[in-house]
């Protein structure tokens, strides 16, 4: 893959015994605390900079599927009617052409708890299970295939539901989108 995959500048593994777990909570804040919106600690123009503006025909060939996948699922989200969504985040940021696009969508609940953004990807998980389309619960390297996560940001005290739609449109990509509709 090229491009957008780069955003995750590297994978930080602790291990850390059972008896220790207070001690691993206070690593993993201090950890997350500097992962900004995009997954990573860079500023999201030095992003768009960095991964977008490549000319290489690959590149732009994927960057454009991730991108027309991108306001599918975010039009297919913002016409229903969701009763535990206060809020689709997605935007489309000029830079130097009208075509850059943030590659997930963010999912304000109405319910600004930990445990309701946990359950309800835990619930998204479960359906996606029961439809044999599983769908992982991660930070993305790449944006193939369709994944989410929840983020939880420092700054402003919101979270949220970081939601990829992959690259392709797919029955995982359809399943995820129909279920959350209905979650």
């Amino acid at each position: 893959q090229e491009g957008l995959e780069l955003t995750n500048l590297g994978i930080c593994t602790v291990f850390i015994s059972k008896q220790s777990n207070n001690f691993f909570e206070a690593v993993k804040r201090y950890i997350e605390q500097y992962k900004g919106l995009t997954g990573t600690n860079i500023s999201f123009h030095a992003l768009a900079l960095s991964h977008y503006f490549k000319f290489n025909s690959n590149s732009i060939e994927y960057t454009s599927k991730v991108r027309k996948q991108l306001i599918w699922a975010q039009k297919f989200l913002t016409q229903k009617d969701l009763s535990n969504v206060k809020r689709i985040v997605w935007r489309k940021v000029k830079l130097e052409t009208d075509t850059l696009v943030v590659p997930f969508i963010f999912i304000e609940l109405n319910e600004n708890n930990e445990e309701v953004y946990l359950s309800t990807i835990q619930r998204l998980q479960n359906e996606m299970n029961k439809l044999k389309t599983p769908i992982d619960y991660r930070n993305s390297w790449g944006f193939r295939m369709p994944s989410v996560e929840y983020f939880n940001d420092i700054f402003s005290k919101k979270r949220y539901i970081k939601f990829y739609p992959g690259m392709f449109k797919g029955l995982t990509a359809v399943n995820a989108l129909n279920v959350l509709g209905n979650l």
